[in-house]
């Protein structure tokens, strides 16, 4: 919906950075062009917003907006799905609203239950509340992590931002940042660094369902983790599953402008569309992307199993899901071929580095549906919810339920779901390789789930797994940053409070398949949709590898490779045919190696 820029200081903030703000704010104008607003107050503190006008679109919207009573200032990023009830709860203990907006709701919510409001609030957010009275700076993110906030300290100034970038060129300013070795070590084995860390030392991101409190007095800090998923089984009821599914897609399209959607032509999408069209949104646009010249893939099962294979055209699967519900549906055929600079476009609207190979048909697809909506849906978590990832993990067959013990089941699988024979971190020199903090987070994600209670219960134990480390470091994160490039929001639809609840409920075996789901679709889908086979999304093509761009990416790794990596690695790995190429591993170098050098 927007971006948030804060500075906050001990003492007067320097007139050197407030000069620079209009520069940094500017730098994100594309998550918000619908309007942007900044204060300065107390000399202490700045807040800064660019907005995209989704609810409450009129100018009693904008941002930074202040408490009637002049005690209290928030900058907020995000939808609130449950503002209207919440309003409704204020309205009642005497509180006085000034717009129809949820990020008045927020404050207001805040003003009167303190700190333990954001338990209540369901949707996507990153906020930052000024709290005059107290002294305070109140920061909270979401449950999930699809919306982003990053901070960082500088002697007696705090910066928050939801871009990196802006961060780190604040660093800049006064010394070039340096590598954090454990988050460089984590990037190359998971595509991105999981967890509060980032790449440089001195920024962090804030964490899921966190809330952290400063101190204006000296910048001294507390943190709440305030939810964690929960494994409670109860009895399956699909008709619950069906009424909580509906709930939440009504929920996350709440809006003032008509809620799109991106139809992948897989089920996840398709039975969104299909319940949007039941709660009668008849004007609903569906978007569909798919590269130029598709692989021929024999083997459904292993398609199912990789990540950068293959590359299928899913256009007709969609056509037939919108023509079937009437909806209208336009389809863009993404070509990779683009140049180098146009990758570093890519690498600095992502910020963080985040080497995910679906990240250039996304960005693709995102440029494409500039100006044709602000609002999207999308079907983001359904697999991790409800055991879509198992052939990913552990291959195409049939698999047991029981849970892992070892952390590293789950990790060396997630860093090598290609199942290739390349491991990515004989790359980094060995003085650089720190594996402290992936090995501390990993094990402290696996003891989420409660295994030794349950112990057939995989595909729950993997929901725990991947709610910690690929939903919001990678899937949510990258989507968040390439559609608000674009001025485009992207709703998880399944993402939705009371709907992961029960998801959570769910045992393993009644998941298998994903047929609770496949349930839900009957009677209001064709069967040729919901017995589809799961393929990746916008998977990469093999074409990539001889456009080029990603050989001028390629030279430059192993003609002028970063002090990092281990240059008799390389040289090893230059003389493979391309034909043995392992993409998922070779991006990721490349892909740090260009960030470095013009990000």
């Amino acid at each position: 919906m927007c971006s948030i820029l804060g500075i906050v200081s001990t003492q007067k903030i320097p007139e050197v950075l407030i000069s620079k703000t209009p520069e940094f704010l500017n730098a994100t104008i594309n998550r918000g062009p619908d309007d942007q607003g900044s204060v300065v107050i107390d000399n202490q503190v700045y807040l800064g917003s660019n907005r995209l006008s989704i609810i409450d679109i009129s100018p009693s919207g904008k941002m930074p907006l202040k408490s009637l009573n002049g005690e209290y200032w928030i900058v907020f990023n995000g939808e609130i799905y449950n503002y209207i009830e919440l309003k409704k709860q204020l309205t009642g203990h005497g509180f006085r609203f000034k717009s129809n907006s949820d990020t008045e709701v927020i404050l207001n919510s805040y003003i009167h239950w303190g700190e333990e409001f954001i338990e209540k609030l369901n949707g996507i957010f990153a906020f930052l509340i000024y709290d005059k009275k107290l002294g305070k700076i109140v920061a909270g993110r979401d449950r999930f992590g699809a919306k982003p906030l990053y901070f960082c300290r500088n002697k007696n100034l705090l910066f928050f931002s939801s871009d990196f970038t802006i961060l780190k060129d604040i660093l800049y300013i006064e010394g070039k940042p340096s590598w954090d070795y454990s988050a460089l070590t984590a990037y190359i084995q998971c595509r991105f660094v999981p967890g509060e860390k980032t790449v440089l030392k001195e920024i962090f991101k804030l964490q899921p369902a966190e809330i952290r409190i400063w101190n204006l007095g000296d910048l001294s800090s507390t943190s709440k983790q305030y939810w964690n998923p929960k494994f409670e089984p109860i009895p399956f009821n699909q008709k619950t599953f069906n009424e909580k599914l509906s709930l939440a897609i009504r929920r996350t399209s709440v809006a003032d402008i008509t809620p799109d959607l991106l139809l992948s032509g897989g089920l996840d999408s398709a039975v969104i569309a299909a319940i949007l069209h039941q709660q009668g949104h008849k004007k609903v646009q569906t978007f569909t992307g798919a590269f130029s010249n598709p692989d021929q893939i024999l083997d459904m099962s292993e398609a199912a199993s990789h990540i950068t294979l293959p590359n299928i055209d899913e256009r007709q699967s969609a056509k037939t899901v919108a023509e079937h519900l009437n909806y209208k549906n336009e389809s863009f055929v993404l070509n990779p071929n683009f140049t180098l600079a146009t990758f570093w476009k890519m690498q600095k609207i992502l910020g963080e580095p985040i080497a995910s190979p679906n990240a250039l048909g996304q960005y693709l697809l995102a440029k494409a549906l500039k100006s044709k909506t602000k609002l999207l849906l999308s079907g983001t978590g359904s697999d991790e919810l409800l055991g879509g990832y198992k052939e990913l993990y552990f291959g195409g067959g049939t698999h047991s339920l029981k849970t892992k013990r070892d952390p590293s089941v789950f990790m060396n699988a997630f860093s090598d779901f290609d199942k290739g024979t390349l491991p990515p971190l004989k790359f980094l020199k060995k003085e650089f390789l720190d594996l402290d903090y992936l090995n501390e987070f990993t094990t402290k994600s696996m003891k989420l789930f409660p295994a030794d209670k349950y112990p057939n219960e995989l595909l729950n134990q993997l929901t725990f797994f991947e709610m910690a480390f690929a939903l919001p470091g990678w899937e949510l994160d990258q989507s968040d940053r390439l559609f608000m490039s674009q001025s485009i929001e992207v709703r998880p639809a399944f993402l939705e409070n009371e709907f992961v609840d029960y998801s959570l409920s769910i045992i393993s075996r009644e998941k298998d398949g994903k047929r609770p789901l496949k349930r839900s679709a009957q009677g209001i889908l064709p069967n040729s949709i919901i017995d589809r086979p799961k393929y990746p999304g916008l998977g990469t093509p093999h074409e990539v590898c001889y456009s080029k761009w990603f050989n001028e990416a390629v030279a430059d790794l192993l003609n002028e490779p970063l002090d990092i990596w281990d240059k008799k690695e390389l040289s090893i790995f230059s003389k493979q045919p391309k034909k043995d190429w392992n993409f998922d591993v070779l991006y990721r170098l490349i892909y740090l190696q260009q960030w470095a050098k013009h990000i």
